[in-house]
């Protein structure tokens, strides 16, 4: 039966590595993405200043997809600090996403208005389903923190 517990330990012990380093190539790829899509930003910013046309919304939008990646990014090494997946940041991530969508919204709904154009019903049932996830997401942020004790400034000393 011993001989049974130490392979099964053995296994446990390379799943756990198998796991880390599949962990560790997502955080690789997304900092890369990352990094690409800020490159990308930037540049578009400089094309700006060099006349060309400029989208407040579509560069809100992608600098926002860069904050997604990054919490991602910190989640993902918070599961390889502590071993124990948090969902906090995740629940952090929708309400980026949710709000990266409200401007896209608006800035749609804005040209639509420009151009006299009616907004269609359906973009006004995504504004309200998106404000509805931004509060379920937040309400769900404070009560994991309160269930766990856990607060914000307790995450941001431990380093996570």
């Amino acid at each position: 039966m011993a001989e049974d517990e130490k392979i099964t330990e053995r296994l446990l012990r390379v799943n756990d590595v198998i796991e880390k380093v599949i962990a560790m190539i997502v955080v690789a790829l997304l900092a890369g993405a990352a990094a690409i899509l800020l490159w990308k930003n930037w540049l578009e910013l400089l094309h700006t200043f060099m006349g060309e046309e400029f989208s407040l919304a579509r560069v809100l939008s992608e600098v926002l997809l860069a904050l997604m990646v990054a919490e991602i990014i910190a989640t993902v090494g918070s599961f390889l600090k502590r071993g124990v997946f948090d969902p906090i940041p995740f629940l952090v991530v929708g309400i980026i996403a949710s709000i990266r969508r409200l401007l896209v919204i608006s800035a749609e709904s804005a040209e639509l208005l420009v151009s006299q154009t009616q907004i269609p019903l359906t973009l006004l049932i995504e504004l309200g389903i998106l404000t509805v996830t931004i509060g379920v997401c937040s309400w769900a942020i404070g009560y994991l923190q309160s269930r766990t004790g856990l607060s914000l400034e307790q995450d941001i000393k431990d380093g996570a």
